[in-house]
């Protein structure tokens, strides 16, 4: 029989399954775990400050992050457990829940391991706790920004900076800075003439209890049971950029908002920009967002307002900073 054909049946077999399980029509009767799972207590066990750089990538092998310059990688670990369901009268396996054990390291100017943290993410939408993911090490954080368990960890956020230091920040010579302050409403895709600045997933929302439901604490779009409520607050992007005419634009994917702005640029200049959110326009067939993409060179009043901040260091694939 055609390897192909088998293959294709098996496929088959197995969707079928997963929808059987999804819809509540079979039974889990077991599950293997991955091995993946292990991993935090083999990398306690195994590493520790004080060893060498080869060591780490001798056991975790090639990081997804690698920055020389700041000192620092991002391992991540994928594997994905296995249950076992009755089907009608026999047991089947059927692919489980997706693990990553995420591994932040944080090394000295010789290449020798001053910090190392390690954090399970599962997209466990029964234990949506398991979905929310903070490693800390040496001052820096790797986390899902997002509260939703099928959002893996994809940010790496640097230590915190006093405000006095985040609005004198040098700017290299015949350039000028873009300061980006995401907020919790923001669910789309941030562009700078024309090409991608940031791509943000569902910042806040809490899909299970409804966007901008819960308004007390949180504002039109956060839950405000959300723990990472603070952090979002505090979070910038700096990008240096060259001096001259630039086009800013967010479109967001749920709430149906398009916003844009131009604005120049000058040496040694830096542009403060934000979306402002005024409401929440609801309809039967859509939901749509009012606000205001604002970009200036004077400080927010949300930055006069706290201490410190934290700087969004790489975020799903794209670096702020120059890594080495």
């Amino acid at each position: 029989m055609n390897a192909r054909f088998i293959r294709s049946i098996i496929g088959t077999l197995v969707c079928v399954v997963s929808v059987f399980v999804l819809n509540g029509c079979a039974d889990v009767i077991g599950s293997h775990r991955t091995q993946v799972r292990d991993m935090p207590a083999k990398i306690e066990h195994k590493l520790s400050p004080g060893d060498t750089r080869q060591k780490v990538r001798a056991l975790l092998g090639q990081p997804l992050i690698d920055s020389r310059r700041l000192g620092v990688e991002v391992y991540q670990l994928t594997g994905r457990d296995l249950d076992i369901i009755l089907f009608a009268i026999l047991p089947a396996p059927v692919p489980g829940t997706k693990v990553i054990v995420t591994v932040l390291v944080v090394y000295d100017h010789h290449d020798i391991v001053k910090n190392i943290a390690s954090g399970l993410w599962e997209n466990n939408i029964s234990k949506p706790k398991l979905s929310e993911v903070w490693v800390n090490a040496g001052g820096f954080s790797f986390t899902n920004l997002s509260p939703h368990p099928f959002i893996p960890p994809d940010t790496l956020i640097g230590p915190p900076i006093s405000r006095k230091e985040f609005t004198t920040e040098p700017i290299t010579s015949g350039r000028c800075a873009l300061i980006f302050l995401p907020n919790d409403c923001l669910n789309g895709k941030v562009s700078l003439d024309s090409s991608l600045f940031a791509d943000f997933k569902y910042l806040g929302r809490d899909l299970g209890r409804g966007f901008g439901r819960g308004l007390g604490r949180g504002g039109l779009c956060f839950s405000p049971s959300h723990t990472k409520y603070d952090t979002f607050h505090k979070l910038f992007i700096r990008k240096e950029i060259a001096p001259g005419h630039h086009e800013l634009s967010v479109h967001e994917r749920i709430l149906h908002g398009e916003f844009e702005r131009t604005f120049v640029c000058r040496q040694g200049e830096t542009h403060y920009a934000q979306l402002e959110v005024q409401n929440i326009i609801r309809n039967w067939w859509v939901d749509r967002l009012e606000g205001s993409l604002t970009i200036n060179t004077t400080v927010p009043d949300r930055i006069v307002e706290v201490d410190e901040l934290r700087p969004i260091l790489w975020h799903r694939g794209i670096w702020y900073v120059p890594p080495n």
